[in-house]
């Protein structure tokens, strides 16, 4: 079958759209289950504090968490010893949302359309000292999208701010690809042929729990992929290193500083 320009880029756009969508279902779904999985901070986590509090001296520090999920990031960085942490949490999910919200009553945690939305209009504030971004990279469809959002979130940051992201690697670990669908599989879920799939090099559906009719999309990034994302933004490079997973390597940490 012929495919010409104009039919591609209709066809990559519907695709996109509907990988949203299914990550959308998905959290709605299966929000508690997945919150009761996702208890222990990160690895990285660490790293990125230390950092915090080695480069912003102040007494009151702003964090803005894009993805908050349950908040447990927000459950992390509060226990800060140099400073009192101002949360602020946003997720897709109402579901999660409301989990978290829970956590703590010093945290403010809203419901927001991550990948769609306006963040700043929506929050209608600036000059966050830290704005994170983790386990969320991976869920926005298409290098440009997740240039556009980056370059966004980065103009939340106050003057010398920080911005925190990981990007998942996980395409070197088996037991995870044995969790993605076959070519065909993908196919039959999106609706489209096989051979024009719309997807981009590092895209998969991802089965959860071993059930082929709970997926997520997920985009697994590689060293260059990352290195040419972070060259584009207006963005200081402060550190960047691997860690979580089994072998330590499972996200590749990025932390950058407002020029």
């Amino acid at each position: 079958m012929h495919f010409n320009k104009i039919t591609l880029v209709v066809m990559k756009s519907q695709v996109k759209n509907r990988l949203k969508e299914i990550n959308r279902e998905f959290y709605q779904k299966q929000a508690e289950e997945f919150s009761e999985t996702r208890s222990r901070p990160w690895q990285g986590w660490r790293r990125v504090k230390e950092i915090v509090e080695e480069q912003i001296s102040k007494d009151v520090i702003d964090v803005l968490d894009i993805g908050c999920g349950n908040g447990r990031f927000g459950r992390f960085i509060e226990k800060s010893d140099n400073a009192l942490i101002n949360y602020v949490g946003v997720d897709s999910s109402k579901e999660l949302v409301v989990i978290a919200s829970e956590v703590s009553d010093k945290f403010r945690v809203f419901e927001f359309d991550v990948v769609d939305g306006d963040l700043q209009n929506f929050l209608r504030k600036t000059g966050f000292d830290v704005v994170v971004a983790f386990g969320l990279m991976h869920h926005i469809p298409g290098r440009d999208e997740r240039l556009k959002l980056l370059a966004q979130w980065s103009k939340l940051l106050s003057e010398d701010g920080l911005m925190a992201v990981s990007f998942w690697q996980f395409d070197q670990d088996e037991k995870i690809v044995k969790r993605t669908l076959s070519e065909e599989d993908v196919a039959k879920t999106l609706d489209v042929q096989q051979e024009s799939s719309g997807l981009e090099k590092g895209d998969y559906l991802m089965c959860w729990g071993g059930n082929k009719k709970n997926i997520r999309y997920c985009h697994s990034f590689s060293d260059e992929e990352v290195k040419r994302l972070i060259e584009e933004l207006a963005l200081e490079l402060v550190e960047e290193y691997q860690a979580d997973g089994n072998n330590c390597k499972l996200n590749k940490y990025v932390v950058l500083r407002k020029k």
